[in-house]
């Protein structure tokens, strides 16, 4: 008769090696979403910079009250683009640190289940070892008693 563990071993084993698959996809996808949000930031951060270094005032002469303030709103104009680009930067990065802290604990969990999986191997590798000795015991004390005793002569 099997117990309800070693009937179910390979099973167990199975799904920590799909769980172990799973996590490590999972953390891959977290990792490129990451390194996809990182590629993003960095390309708002060098628009934001250009977008500054366009928007210098440079003295002009011969400027008209009307058009020297044109040139002032559309530098402060510029600017509050740069800062909301930046601000935007900063959260994807924060959003960056988050994912790849999430990518890690998937990694770490499927470092759990590869042990949990080898365990449960090794246990039910020893169980068989063990299960099968067993049997070879039995079967061999079975053939002693079945072989009969000589009687002694009288």
């Amino acid at each position: 008769m099997h117990s309800h563990s070693e009937r179910h071993a390979p099973r167990m084993v199975r799904l920590k090696q799909a769980q172990v698959q799973i996590a490590l996809a999972a953390a891959q996808g977290q990792q490129t979403a990451a390194q996809a949000r990182r590629s993003e930031a960095d390309a708002l951060r060098r628009s934001a910079q250009a977008t500054l270094e366009r928007a210098l005032l440079a003295p002009e002469q011969g400027l008209s009250r009307s058009d020297l303030f044109d040139r002032l709103r559309t530098l402060a104009v510029a600017r509050a683009h740069a800062l909301e680009t930046t601000h935007l930067a900063n959260e994807l990065e924060t959003e960056v640190r988050r994912l790849e802290e999430d990518a890690l604990a998937l990694r770490q969990a499927a470092a759990v289940h590869q042990r949990k999986q080898k365990k449960l191997e090794h246990w039910s590798m020893q169980h068989s070892t063990r299960t099968r000795q067993r049997r070879e015991r039995q079967r061999h004390n079975q053939e002693q008693e079945d072989f009969p005793c000589p009687r002694p002569a009288r």
